[in-house]
This record gives C-alpha cells, structure tokens and sequence, in this order.
C-alpha cells in the first residue's frame, strides 16, 4: 500500500500540535464493499439548524466569534443532507450513516479540553454519540488494532484501537447544545479527551479500521 507522511495528508499544518511522525496509508475513498446504510427506528430529529460561515476567517490559531481558536480550514462543501459516515476496512459489515441517524442515537456530553500542545487548550462541551456504539454497528474485527480517521477537509488521523476502549470518547455533532461551528467540525468531528488536538479530527467522513 502506497504511503505518504502525516502532515501530507492534513490540509493544514499543525505546528507545534504534537503532531506524530508515523506514516499513514494513502487517504482515498476505501476499496470496500459498499457500506449498507444505518437504518434509523422510528426517530425524528429536530430540525437542523446549519450553521454559516463567519462574515471574516479567523487566521489560524487565533479565537473566533465562539471564543475557541481555529485550527484548519473547513471543505467548501458542508452539506447536512448529503453526509454520510462510513465505517469501513476490518468490519464485518461496512455501515454508513446519515447525519439524523447519528443524532437520533443515545446522545452524551461532556465538557472537554482541546490541547494543541504549546499553541493553545480549549475548555468546552461537546455532546454527541459513543465512538463505541458507532462502531458496534460495523462489528470490528478482533485482528483490527488501528483506525484511520479521515475528514472531508484531506486531513487523516491513525489512533490506536487501545487508546479508544472506553465510553470517554464520542462523534460530536453538537457544540453548547447548537450544531457544531463551521470552523470547529461541521457536521461531526471525533471527540478524544485522552488524546492532544491533533486527533480530534473534523469534518469526520470515513473511519477505516485496520
């Protein structure tokens, strides 16, 4: 498998972040069988306000209008009813899920802090759904140890399975109980209190276990 470094695959670079200097498998669209789709029971979501962009782009690292700094650039294209998530790679079933099926399954929050190591740390809340009930859907593989985290932004992230075992972590589609902000995830962005900024990667569209 063709591989490229870390900071190649990110769209932005993440200068003083502790970023890791692994290489990571080339970020394409996964060569697995088609994902079914995640079929929703009976719930109805709330109508989905869609955030906007800011009038002005905050410079990286600097505070927005939310009073959370800015790391990255978000992709043009953030359309709510086009998502999807897909869980591919070592699963027994490849699943995909709509942006309301992710927010009509069990919901927690947490008030977190956002460490870019030596840049910056963010002390916020979050709400979303567990890492752990996402990926059941798909089945992980006993031989699987790693997944890769891809964002619809080019930016990808390789976490170790072991450090994702427990009930800490979630996909956050929520922000102060509003949509997530533009430049912080929209419409998901993965939620490691455990681990530095760098793996709390946005725009979330593909989680490739490996």
């Amino acid at each position: 498998m063709k591989r490229r470094s870390f900071l190649s695959l990110g769209a932005l670079l993440l200068a003083g972040c502790a970023v890791p200097p692994e290489t990571l498998p080339e970020a394409t669209p996964s060569s697995s069988p088609t994902p079914v789709a995640y079929q929703l029971a009976g719930c109805s979501p709330t109508a989905l306000v869609v955030p906007t962009r800011p009038a002005s782009v905050p410079n990286l690292f600097d505070q927005d209008e939310n009073g959370l700094h800015v790391a990255g650039r978000p992709p043009m294209e953030l359309n709510p009813l086009s998502y999807r998530l897909r869980v591919t790679g070592l699963v027994e079933q490849p699943v995909e899920f709509t942006l309301d099926a992710l927010r009509c399954m069990p919901k927690i929050s947490a008030k977190v802090e956002l460490i870019c190591q030596g840049v910056f740390r963010d002390e916020t809340t979050f709400s979303g759904v567990p890492l752990s009930q996402v990926l059941d859907q798909a089945g992980v593989k006993k031989n699987a140890s790693t997944i890769l985290m891809i964002g619809a932004d080019e930016y990808a992230n390789l976490v170790d399975l072991r450090d994702i075992q427990d009930n800490h972590n979630f996909l956050a589609t929520q922000w102060n109980d509003e949509p997530l902000p533009i430049f912080h995830g929209f419409p998901v962005r993965l939620v490691i209190p455990a681990l530095l900024g760098y793996a709390w990667t946005k725009y979330l569209v593909e989680m490739r276990v490996g």
